[in-house]
């Protein structure tokens, strides 16, 4: 789900449980990252929305993005954990198990 500054607050309020992930074009370890994940995704269950930061500069500046990759997991709209840097995906997993 592609997420944007403006569509932001609507899709995190939309969803129960949501990790955005914060990445770039440029960011090789971003291009890395990002099928894992989409697998963390699909085998969790939790939704996943990808916003560009080169895009949409509002919202990582709002939750103090300034490396990417960054994950944030937000639950009914607040976010609950911060992932920082690509991790494989048994490291996600963990990470976010006890909101799940």
């Amino acid at each position: 789900m592609i997420v944007t500054d403006e569509n932001f607050q609507h899709i995190i309020e939309s969803h129960k449980l949501i990790m955005i992930d914060f990445w770039a074009e440029w960011c090789r370890p971003c291009q890395i990252f990002s099928p894992i994940i989409e697998e963390v995704s699909q085998e969790t269950g939790v939704w996943l929305g990808k916003i560009n930061v080169d895009e949409n500069t509002k919202t990582p500046s709002k939750y103090s993005v300034r490396t990417i990759p960054t994950t944030i997991l937000f639950k009914d709209g607040e976010p609950v954990k911060t992932i920082i840097g690509a991790k494989p995906k048994h490291t996600m997993i963990e990470e976010i198990k006890q909101w799940i």
